[in-house]
């Protein structure tokens, strides 16, 4: 066996990205018996992207807020959360990707190995269990620029931080591993 990091800690992370967007996310609301809810919709096309990684074994999450979703952009993605989690680049990251377009030939930093999903198991993938968190908070909600809207994302994204326990309790799966030294 060959290692090519020794005495390096590895951390597994997964990686996924969720578009968010000025057109309303409804759900139901409770009201008092004979009266009709009512819920503010708006149907309007202007996008931001979150991309989220996250480390099941310890719920630690990074978060990076950016205007589209392309090659570019992950790269910019990926160099935020190593700069975000590893500044000084002590650690490996193998990052859990799925096999969109834009994350495909992307020049990752030197310290994180991409792990590609297989096709077809979104239910295999940590980072997907962040985004029902999310939405929660654009729930029922009318955003009128995507200035309000990043803001809120903004405003969520730090409560999932300040929060690893919560993270880990729905992204922690009993298969994920947790983190290894090379030795």
């Amino acid at each position: 066996m060959i290692v090519l990091h020794p005495g390096k800690r590895v951390r597994l992370w997964a990686e996924d990205e969720m578009r968010a967007g000025l057109h309303s996310t409804q759900r139901r609301l409770w009201a008092t018996k004979g009266q009709t809810p009512v819920a503010v919709f708006r149907r309007e096309y202007k996008w931001l992207y979150v991309h989220a990684f996250v480390c099941p074994a310890d719920g630690e999450t990074s978060f990076t807020l950016l205007p589209s979703m392309n090659k570019d952009l992950m790269a910019i993605a990926c160099e935020e959360f190593v700069r975000d989690v590893d500044s000084e680049r002590q650690d490996i990251h193998i990052l859990l990707m799925d096999g969109a377009g834009s994350h495909r030939d992307v020049p990752l930093p030197d310290n994180v190995i991409r792990f590609p999903m297989l096709p077809y198991t979104p239910e295999l993938q940590p980072a997907e269990r962040l985004w029902p968190l999310l939405r929660e908070a654009m729930a029922n909600e009318s955003f009128s620029t995507l200035d309000q809207l990043e803001g809120t994302l903004i405003e969520r994204c730090r409560s999932m931080l300040s929060n690893p326990g919560e993270v880990q309790a729905i992204t922690q799966f009993h298969w994920w591993p947790e983190d290894f030294v090379c030795i």
